[in-house]
């Protein structure tokens, strides 16, 4: 585990005892362009040992910034929040939708700030340079890392009442 992915389960781990009390849910749901996801997701809200969940959180990680934003308007009102996640760039569209749900298209990533889907630039301009070659992913030693994500206020009921970006920059050490 590298310090990145150390730092980010940290930062996840520290937000999820805010919630010690109250009774909550963190999806994940991963689309490849098909209706299955709103599908499985209205299922799973849908299941009766679900029915006291107060705050529902979703993590949906589809393949285009389409099918997030459907899934957010679907959604809305139904959960706490929705974020998406795969393009490793944070998108500025961070609101709470009419419902009250807490939405963003995608949260952005953790690694290294001067390079590509955070791992080193080198790397990932040799793939495409040379398809030919194994795809690697090395990542940086030194320089910057990038830690984006969001920090989302629920009230009582359920619902979102802000929902802010966050990114930190540290230098790797």
């Amino acid at each position: 585990m590298n310090k990145t992915m150390k730092i980010s389960l940290a930062v996840l781990l520290l937000g999820l005892m805010f919630f010690s009390t109250v009774s909550f849910a963190i999806l994940n749901s991963v689309s490849a362009l098909t209706i299955d996801s709103v599908t499985i997701a209205d299922e799973i809200l849908n299941m009766p040992e679900h029915k006291d969940i107060k705050i529902a959180l979703l993590d949906f990680h589809g393949e285009t910034t389409s099918e997030r934003i459907a899934m957010g308007w679907h959604l809305d009102g139904r959960i706490s929040a929705a974020w998406g996640t795969h393009t490793h760039v944070q998108t500025n569209d961070a609101r709470i939708l009419p419902e009250g749900t807490g939405y963003i298209t995608d949260i952005g990533m953790c690694g290294d700030r001067n390079g590509v889907i955070g791992v080193k630039r080198e790397t990932i301009l040799n793939n495409f340079l040379h398809p030919e070659h194994t795809r690697a992913h090395d990542f940086a030693e030194d320089g910057e890392v990038i830690l984006s994500g969001i920090v989302v206020d629920v009230d009582d009921a359920g619902q979102c009442t802000s929902i802010e970006t966050l990114n930190i920059i540290s230098k790797i050490r």
